[in-house]
């Protein structure tokens, strides 16, 4: 090239893609290269001759086309004589020609006269750069994937995502930074410490659509300075575009918990804390009843509202659609079966031991603490079961009341308590009353008093009663008159023959249980004497009187001679 060095340096970036050559020239005389031309596709450089400094060091941008035969980018023959690049026209690059990984380029600079009036041999040239096989010299990954960088994952759905990869600087770019185009062209930077090792990470990021841009600058002592005050800035490689997208709204599900069978009249709570949103929406709550009794929700936009069951059984069903904001989910129900409880007879503690009745002695049954865990009325039913059979006050009273039996001994009567709620009888439920056996005594009667005559045969009307109702004995004896001989002390009823002489006879009777003797009775028995006058009874004057008034009869002018005591009889 008669003592023209030249030393390019060659990168890429993406679409369309470009070259860009740092043009270092020195030479021992005044001649410059015109252009560089590969041997398949090719490039046009401005002049040096009219342009010499420029090439001293400056950065040339020119579209890059197919590695094919398809287009001569460069004049073959120069235009002017003397100086046949001056002001040589550009030549740009046809669009139907591409450039593809692996393209193989010859870079050309061909001979020329110029500047100074020396000419160079057209026709010479050397080939300077003879073999390129590869585009991804420092890139950022893009789709269709022509680079080393990629952002992944896609952030259409996550607003999160990684720009990461390498690319290859010049020698020149000693700080690096990824440059960030926002939505509405804002522009961020973000510092790159290695780049062969770019990561860099985004979160939250708001829908749309932002740019990525590797670049290396040339600047100094940037340490301590934030990366957006570099300055000599220039892009290495090609940009990756990442597209964050408002994700598609995705209808809730509602789900309205799980079926419940519950008591009459029971406090139950809907749930619906598990229905759910893909999108994490916030969301609203309706919910309705469909059939069954009609019951009152707390409130029918509560997330779990409550209400109570009604006092029927059956099934409720409840309806529950949830709202993200934009849609409706599909409705999801829940039955709430309403049941019958079993009522629970209980016929109190057993009233044994130092709870004993004594008898004779009024007790109560005790069925109050009966329950029915759904809150109905309840309807009792007493049966005695055992022991001596007692009377109830009432045998479908909560608490009936009896007198306790007289016993010889000891005894345990045992009575059964069944309640009802108005649909269903409960198990029955005992309870037992331990009567304690006390004998008494039992109760003599002598009988009444009596008149006889003297010779008169007299019999004694003696009985005797037993609260145990146990067989009873006797026992006679005279207490007062004239002996007499008594047919038999232990008779009922003996008999003896009264004196001849006037007087009075008292005998006593006691009775005897087995056990026990009773209070001694006695009866008088009066014998009157032969010359006994026959006493005169005298009734009293004939009286009128008024209807319904009170009468007085009056006997006493009755008299006997012989002033003994008398004793009246009215008929």
């Amino acid at each position: 090239m008669n003592g023209c060095r030249c030393r390019l340096s060659v990168f890429f970036r993406p679409g369309p893609f470009r070259i860009r050559l740092f043009s270092f020239l020195k030479a021992a005389w005044h001649g410059r290269a015109r252009s560089i031309a590969p041997t398949g596709p090719r490039l046009s450089l401005p002049s040096p001759c009219s342009h010499p400094r420029a090439f001293r060091r400056r950065v040339f941008d020119a579209a890059f086309a197919s590695p094919h035969q398809c287009c001569p980018c460069a004049p073959t023959a120069p235009r002017q004589a003397a100086c046949p690049c001056a002001n040589g026209p550009e030549h740009p690059v046809p669009d139907r020609c591409r450039l593809r990984p692996a393209s193989v380029l010859s870079f050309l600079i061909p001979s020329s006269a110029c500047h100074g009036g020396r000419a160079m041999n057209p026709t010479r040239s050397r080939t300077i750069i003879s073999l390129i096989t590869s585009l991804a010299l420092g890139s950022l990954m893009a789709t269709p994937a022509l680079g080393a960088l990629t952002a992944s994952p896609n952030p259409s759905t996550t607003g999160s995502y990684t720009v990461s990869g390498s690319v290859t600087p010049n020698t020149f770019q000693q700080y690096f930074r990824l440059e960030e185009t926002r939505p509405g062209g804002t522009t961020a930077y973000h510092a790159v410490a290695n780049p062969h090792g770019i990561s860099v990470s985004f979160t939250g990021k708001a829908a749309g659509t932002y740019t990525y841009q590797a670049q290396g600058c040339t600047g100094r002592s940037y340490s301590n300075a934030p990366p957006s005050v570099y300055t000599g800035c220039g892009d290495i490689g090609n940009s990756v575009t990442v597209t964050v997208s408002s994700p598609a709204n995705t209808a809730p599900v509602a789900d309205a918990g799980a079926d419940q069978s519950v008591r009459k009249r029971a406090s139950v709570t809907l749930d619906g804390s598990d229905s759910s949103d893909a999108d994490e929406d916030t969301l609203t709550y309706a919910w309705s009843q469909s059939s069954g009794t009609t019951v009152t929700l707390s409130s029918t936009t509560a997330e779990s509202p409550t209400f109570t069951a009604p006092a029927t059984t059956g099934r409720l069903v409840f309806s529950l659609t949830v709202n993200d904001g934009t849609v409706d989910s599909t409705a999801d129900t829940i039955t709430v079966t309403v049941t019958n409880t079993r009522p629970v007879a209980d016929a109190g503690s057993d009233q044994t031991g130092s709870n004993s009745v004594t008898e004779g002695a009024s007790a109560a049954l005790d069925g109050s603490g009966s329950s029915d865990a759904d809150g109905d009325t309840l309807t009792y039913a007493w049966s005695q079961t055992s022991g001596t059979t007692v009377t109830l006050s009432s045998a479908t009273a909560a608490s009936p009341t009896f007198t306790a039996p007289e016993l010889l001994a000891s005894e345990s009567l045992v009575f059964s308590l069944t309640v009802n709620d108005g649909t269903v009888n409960s198990t029955a439920d005992s309870t037992t009353v331990r009567i304690t056996a006390n004998n008494d005594d039992p109760t003599a009667d002598a009988g009444t008093n009596q008149s006889v005559d003297a010779g008169d045969t007299v019999t004694l009307s003696g009985s005797g009663t037993d609260p145990e109702g146990q067989t009873l004995t006797y026992a006679w004896s005279q207490t007062s008159g004239t002996t007499v001989t008594l047919s038999s002390t232990t008779a009922a009823a003996p008999t003896f023959t009264a004196p001849s002489t006037a007087g009075t006879l008292v005998f006593s009777l006691k009775v005897n249980d087995g056990v026990n003797d009773s209070t001694a009775d006695t009866v008088t028995v009066t014998v009157l004497g032969d010359d006994n006058a026959v006493p005169v009874a005298d009734a009293g004057t004939d009286q009128s009187v008024r209807k319904r008034a009170s009468v007085t009869l009056d006997g006493s002018d009755s008299s006997d001679a012989d002033d003994d005591s008398l004793t009246y009889a009215w008929s």
